[in-house]
Order: C-alpha cells, then structure tokens, then sequence
C-alpha cells in the first residue's frame, strides 16, 4: 500500500491510502490538482464536519471539502474537490508524510446540495463511503473499502473508479464511465 498525502485545511495534510497502481495514479493526479491551486493561491479548503454544512465563502475556483472523521455529511455550496481520508501531519511539517493509520469510520455524504457544475471526490476509507450524487459531473475515486456511489435519476456525466472491495454503483442518467476494482 501506499499513501498519497493532499493539502488539508488550517495547515495540514489528509493522507489517503491506496493499493495498486491505478489508484495510485488516479490519487496522485488529485493531489497535483490541489497543490497547483495552492502553488497560485487559487485554493479554499473546508473542514466538513458531521450534518449539514454551510456553503463555502470565497472567490477562489478550487474548494474543497475535507472529511477526516466518519459521520454522515451534507455538502451544500460551489464545492468542485472533496477528499476524504486520515488526518497527517503539518503540511510541511516533518510528520507531514509520516503514515497514519487509515481512515477506518463509515462515512456517508449527500452531494444533492452542491451548486457547482462538476466534483471531484478521492476517498480513501477501509469502512468504506456511501456518496449520492446531485445533477452536475464528476470524479469519484474510492481506493478501498466497499463503497456505494447512487446518482440514480441524476443528470450529469461521472467517471468511477473504485479499488479492493465490494461495491454498488447505481450511475447517472448521464453518461457513466465505471471502473471498478
């Protein structure tokens, strides 16, 4: 397994762990998206806490939402990232790769609030993520667990991919591309 830490809120790091090279990859291309945003000050970052959230403020294109503890969650606002993983270190700090144990809480999101034309969701959560989906695009990465992803009646096109685990996915009336593990 490996661990692929992304920019959290107030000064750390989330770390999401993954098995094999797809998820890999697909984890890693996530992270490089935030640290871009966060190299041009292009980023707002939201600790999501369990219920309902308010909307993000801010002017910046990229915001994410960041779940480091199991619960059910709301998201409501212009969020176009979510990450939902174990909380590291201080980002550039010398714990911030230091692994952590995995994120081991169910955690279940309801997306159906979210303003934003497209979200892009990396999960990494051996107690797996139930996630249902509102009418906009996206990218659900899962890299363990056993998961469900529900845009069921939904508009919006997404691209899944899960890693180890047993999965339900119930796509969009949009255009689906699924990968599962």
């Amino acid at each position: 397994m490996a661990i692929v830490t992304i920019v959290g809120t107030s000064g750390m790091t989330v770390q999401v762990t993954v098995e094999g090279a797809r998820m890999q990859t697909l984890a890693s291309s996530y992270a490089q998206q935030i640290l871009g945003a966060v190299a041009t000050g292009d980023l707002s970052s939201v600790d999501l806490v369990a219920g309902g959230n308010n909307e993000p403020t801010g002017t910046n294109s990229l915001v994410q939402g960041v779940i480091t503890t199991g619960g059910a969650f709301a998201l409501s606002g212009n969020y176009t990232n979510l990450v939902i993983g174990a909380q590291g270190g201080a980002v550039d700090g010398a714990a911030q790769d230091t692994p952590v144990p995995p994120l081991s809480s169910p955690v279940t999101v309801n997306g159906a609030g979210m303003t934003g034309s497209s979200l892009s969701i990396l999960a990494g959560n051996t107690a797996g993520v139930s996630f249902y989906a509102g009418s906009y695009d996206g990218k659900f990465v899962s890299t363990m667990g056993n998961n469900l992803f529900n845009a069921q009646g939904q508009k919006g096109d997404w691209t899944i991919a899960t890693g180890d685990g047993d999965d339900t996915i119930i796509g969009s009336d949009g255009v689906n591309n699924i990968r599962a593990g």
